[in-house]
């Protein structure tokens, strides 16, 4: 998916926050609400008001989960805005020429570190909504098999509130997918590669002494270039495989 320009940013800051109002309107269960859903559908209910009341409280509990997602995922996307704000600056400092070519580079490389740390914290957030999803579409089956279908409905809004925040993860993961091209982009017009750790426009012994002196180490950038927070043999492996002039 391509990222909006800039004279579209305020319709999507608007959309965004549009939909987080949604998620906070919708997803405010209390006790009281509990207890007026069993009473509506109690009628054709007798006999199962414990069991529908108990199924309601897991339904609070996915409810609490779905909005600690959603507050984790304005987080991220925060960042986004912040990661792309940094690669655009970059890019008129290097238009300008008035900032290292080397400083530049490494600003670069570190936003790529970051941005390695959000697309796992996004894959979290997927798996963690798909489990959500899994729950409330076994809640809602047992309330239409018990008849309450208030309940039922209930459960199919938070459901479309699931949806929603998944479709922003997806455009979340797309938006972090383009700042990643813009820094190839940038980097490549430098004359600087990812794996070139002293910015002299090849990859050589003097890297591979960078890497060997950060070994075991969490450096928060290149050379832990897999993003696993330690500098080990699969960083090796990467900075060996692109060894030579940056293309």
């Amino acid at each position: 998916m391509k990222t909006s320009k800039t004279k579209n940013g305020s319709r999507t800051v608007w959309t965004r926050n549009l939909a987080v109002a949604c998620v906070a309107c919708c997803l405010i269960p209390t006790a009281a609400r509990a207890q007026t859903l069993v009473h509506e559908d109690v009628e054709v209910t007798t006999g199962r008001h414990s069991d529908l009341y108990n199924l309601y409280r897991e339904f609070e509990k996915a409810q609490a989960a779905l909005r600690v997602a959603d507050a984790e995922l304005t987080s991220v996307e925060e960042r986004i805005a912040t990661e792309r704000s940094n690669v655009a600056r970059l890019e008129q400092a290097f238009r300008d020429k008035k900032t290292l070519r080397r400083v530049i580079a490494a600003e670069l490389k570190a936003a790529t570190y970051r941005l390695d740390k959000i697309e796992k914290e996004l894959d979290g957030i997927a798996k963690d909504l798909e489990s959500i999803g899994v729950t409330l579409r076994r809640i809602g089956a047992m309330a239409e098999r018990m008849n309450a279908f208030r309940f039922a409905q209930e459960v199919k809004r938070t459901m479309a509130v699931l949806e929603a925040i998944q479709n922003r993860v997806s455009q979340d993961e797309d938006n972090v997918d383009s700042i990643r091209e813009a820094i190839r982009q940038l980097l490549d017009g430098i004359g600087i590669c990812l794996w070139d750790l002293d910015a002299n426009g090849s990859v050589d012994s003097l890297d591979l002494l960078r890497l060997v002196a950060a070994w075991d180490t969490d450096p928060g950038g290149p050379p832990d270039f897999d993003g696993d927070r330690t500098v080990g043999i699969f960083d090796l492996l990467t900075l060996l495989a692109n060894w030579g002039p940056c293309a």
